[in-house]
């Protein structure tokens, strides 16, 4: 999953904006949308490429006035294109001799 170039990260920390404690059924639902934005994350190789080749791809349409329909063509492209790249760094060296 991409969060399109968003930065925001919940702390452990459970009290609201003004310093009060969280009720029992918002500190749940607290600790639920923790879990998803570690979930959210890239982790791997893979994930941080693909974050940065969509943020560059956003950028570049932004400032061309592409339509939608050729930066979603071209983001299908540089994500099979970042897979395979992956995959051929991945098995080539047991390939080779």
């Amino acid at each position: 999953m991409h969060d399109m170039g968003l930065s925001t990260q919940i702390g452990r920390e459970d009290m609201d904006a003004s310093g009060k404690g969280l009720t029992g059924g918002v500190r749940t639902a607290m600790e639920r949308l923790r879990i998803w934005d570690i979930k959210s994350r890239a982790h791997s190789a893979v994930d941080r490429n693909l974050r940065q080749a969509f943020s560059e791809l956003d950028r570049l349409a932004n400032k061309l006035s592409i339509s939608d329909v050729v930066i979603e063509r071209a983001a299908l492209l540089s994500a099979i294109l970042i897979l395979l790249l992956h995959i051929l760094a991945t098995f080539l060296p047991l390939l080779l001799p």
